[in-house]
């Protein structure tokens, strides 16, 4: 609703443009195949990082043609649009990596630069890096447009010699190369082998822990960030966005309606020491992560997931493992935590 209390349109935007008094830039939109319809209709841009020579990005058009295509399904508009993308994989340890953290910024100027400029309704943004979904994350708050982001999905673990091998592996191979303790064919072998095809990183690393803190904050669907970058269950998620967002829409809620603010850490403190065994056993908070009997820890979805993320700081495994081994309900039942306590787009 707007400040009278009546409804305001989905294309609250976008009309200013092809309703408004400047009849003459509706050639740019019949130029395109539009119909008189699709000039009511609500405008979404789809922020790309374009970067095909990074396996983190090289997927990310496709994907936003799907959304694009889901966007239609919905009765919007989907516009993709470009930004800059930095790979700091790659550029690390170079003189590029300087560009690294810039990006960031550049991405969320551009967004909010093209998204505002051309008055679209929504802004959907893809996080392929830890860099581009912050951006687009910066954006949606400046701007406070209705829209969301959509993880890009990790990449599946590469697998040498029978065993899963992750970038990790990559570089420790080179280092142990370095050292004489591991053979030079040996090392190229790993490295070969460590990036199978399309995916942010896919260890317990920034891509992913930025995906999650989107989700918890409420900028990103639930579970976006779960879904590796090859499933087929990221392309059915990919076009279902559209009707999320019209959703969003239609409701009028805006990124700073939802933005989750965290608490102060010492909030967490104790729960964080039971996590970690600091508590006593006549603790009611106390986590029995120690537990001997190796049947149970083999058969309970929650001890399994628990005695994994007991053991995250000394692991190299990938997220799709992770997501094998953890059932996320289950730890949510665990600590009480409802799914509708924290809200989310």
């Amino acid at each position: 609703m707007d400040s009278s209390g009546a409804c305001s349109p989905l294309n609250w935007n976008s009309r200013e443009l092809t309703r408004g008094w400047q009849r003459g830039v509706r050639a740019f939109y019949w130029g395109l195949g539009w119909t008189e319809a699709d000039f009511d209709c609500p405008q979404v841009g789809i922020g790309v990082p374009l970067l095909d020579g990074n396996l983190c990005n090289v997927h990310a058009y496709a994907l936003a043609q799907r959304i694009k295509d889901g966007c239609a399904a919905a009765g919007l508009i989907g516009l993709p649009f470009g930004v800059p993308a930095v790979s700091d994989n790659i550029t690390q340890g170079q003189e590029g990596g300087n560009a690294s953290l810039v990006s960031r910024n550049l991405i969320a100027n551009s967004a909010e630069m093209v998204v505002s400029a051309h008055r679209y309704d929504a802004l959907v943004g893809l996080h392929h890096c830890d860099k581009n979904g912050p951006g687009f994350a910066m954006a949606l708050a400046r701007l406070n447009y209705p829209g969301l982001l959509v993880s890009g999905g990790s990449i599946l673990p590469g697998c040498h010699q029978g065993r899963p091998v992750t970038i990790l592996d990559a570089y420790d191979s080179q280092a142990r190369a370095d050292q004489g303790a591991l053979g030079h064919e040996e090392s190229e072998a790993i490295i070969r082998a460590a990036c199978p095809g399309p995916g942010g990183c896919g260890i317990a690393a920034s891509f992913n822990t930025w995906g999650i803190a989107m989700e918890a904050i409420g900028l990103m669907l639930p579970d976006s960030s779960s879904i590796p970058a090859v499933d087929a269950a990221k392309q059915e998620e990919a076009a279902r966005v559209g009707a999320a967002v019209r959703r969003l829409l239609e409701r009028s809620l805006r990124p700073r309606d939802v933005i989750v603010m965290l608490p102060d850490i010492d909030t967490y403190a104790p729960h964080i020491r039971a996590v970690f065994g600091q508590l006593q056993r006549n603790d009611p908070r106390y986590i029995p992560f120690t537990l001997t009997d190796q049947g149970q820890r083999g058969r309970e979805p929650l001890l399994i997931a628990l005695e994994h993320l007991l053991k995250l700081p000394d692991s190299r495994f990938a997220v799709s493992e992770v997501l094998d081994l953890l059932d996320v309900p289950a730890v949510r039942a665990r600590f009480g935590i409802r799914e509708n306590d924290l809200p989310t787009l």
